[in-house]
């Protein structure tokens, strides 16, 4: 298939061209064709009134997010509120588009993502160029909520995830519509598997903030993902590492990754902590409790290995307003 022809069978996916590679989005498309069972239904639209209806709702969500935006900026098969929504942090209101990947756990926005999305819109980061000049890279972006926030408050974004095509086309349709509103018109959405080059990643430079959001839950790939941090992150830059204990591994071993930071000549320094509301009813609170911590290179000051009384007296100037900053201390400085 060409890739004129398939953008034209599932429609609107011309709008992706503005943030993927042409040649990637044409693979990811005949990928697409050729794994989605619902892909002939998307075609040949066989139940166009209810398609009509999903189509109206979402076009009435997208609108009462901003005028601007239609439902004819998604591609047909996300114009249902099946797989378009609006999530609202910090007072802002993002379009996102969820993802069916059957791989790792990215079609979800987790805690530590809309914690990262909090801390970019109160601008709670200290230290960083204005937004308009300030490069930003997701690693593991899943569905890219502080990539998407990043772009609306005028940031230079590539957002980034394994190279499965569910997980990218989504992604790329949620970046895409916020594209639409936002401040910058830089964005683009890549394949990455941490620990490979980051030459690809870093064509048009390397990066004033990396955001790493929920990466930390399998220990095995702590080292390729802080070669990747590493490899990206600009000289005066710094990595945003937000996460949660979900008990796919003792919490030892979780916080191992800062250890490695410390062999690959990062300093670390807390960020603090913060309850969000449990994803579901019946998931542990402690799932949606967030841990963050700024990485920057070793050059800006040694690596601390906090001790209890160290986080005590650590500095709060840049701990996120309504934080209960070291709530408990000795995970930090275990």
């Amino acid at each position: 298939y060409s890739c004129t022809w398939l953008m034209e069978c599932h429609g609107s996916w011309h709008h992706l061209k503005a943030v993927l590679p042409e040649a990637l989005l044409e693979r990811l498309l005949k990928e697409e064709s050729k794994e989605d069972d619902d892909f002939t239904m998307d075609l040949f639209g066989e139940d166009e009134s209810s398609d009509a209806m999903r189509s109206e709702a979402v076009d009435d969500l997208l609108k009462s997010v901003d005028k601007r935006l239609s439902v004819h900026h998604l591609p047909n098969r996300y114009r249902s509120p099946t797989w378009c929504f609006v999530k609202e942090v910090a007072g802002m209101r993002i379009p996102l588009v969820l993802g069916c990947s059957k791989q790792g756990h990215g079609d979800v926005i987790w805690a530590s993502a809309e914690f990262a999305a909090a801390v970019l819109i109160n601008n709670e980061l200290k230290g960083l160029p204005p937004w308009h000049s300030t490069r930003v890279l997701e690693v593991g972006a899943g569905l890219a909520l502080p990539s998407a926030v990043a772009l609306r408050l005028g940031a230079k974004v590539v957002a980034t995830d394994v190279p499965d095509h569910e997980r990218l086309l989504a992604m790329s349709a949620s970046l895409a519509v916020n594209l639409q509103i936002a401040q910058s018109k830089s964005v683009s959405v890549l394949p990455h598997v941490w620990g490979e080059d980051c030459g690809t990643l870093c064509q048009d430079g390397k990066f004033d903030l990396i955001l790493c959001n929920d990466c930390l839950y399998i220990p095995d790939l702590h080292r390729p993902l802080l070669k990747s941090i590493s490899g990206s992150l600009a000289a005066s830059g710094m990595a945003l590492i937000c996460f949660s204990f979900h008990r796919t591994a003792p919490e030892s071993a979780i916080l191992g990754f800062f250890d490695l930071a410390k062999e690959l000549g990062l300093q670390v320094k807390d960020f603090g902590q913060r309850q969000l509301p449990p994803r579901c009813s019946n998931m542990d609170s402690a799932r949606s409790y967030v841990w963050a911590a700024k990485c920057r290179d070793l050059h800006r000051g040694s690596l601390q290995k906090f001790s209890t009384s160290e986080l005590a007296t650590s500095d709060t100037s840049d701990t996120p307003e309504g934080t209960s900053r070291y709530q408990n201390p000795s995970l930090l400085g275990r």
